[in-house]
């Protein structure tokens, strides 16, 4: 009887220690793609904003 009662326990914490080490990679892996993200994000802006100052201004 008290066996059956400390194996869900043990379960239990295992999977909670299982979640908290995946949630914590998964975080890591989300703000490194989100960095990546934003970069390339300011790299289009930054040409599109040349291509419209080119287009804006034809004679330079």
């Amino acid at each position: 009887m008290s066996r059956s009662l400390a194996y869900p326990r043990f379960c239990s914490t295992h999977t909670h220690t299982h979640t908290h080490t995946h949630t914590h990679t998964h975080t890591q892996h989300l703000s490194a793609f989100r960095v990546a993200s934003r970069l390339a994000r300011k790299a289009l802006d930054l040409s599109r904003t040349d291509r419209g100052a080119k287009s804006a201004q034809p004679t330079l």
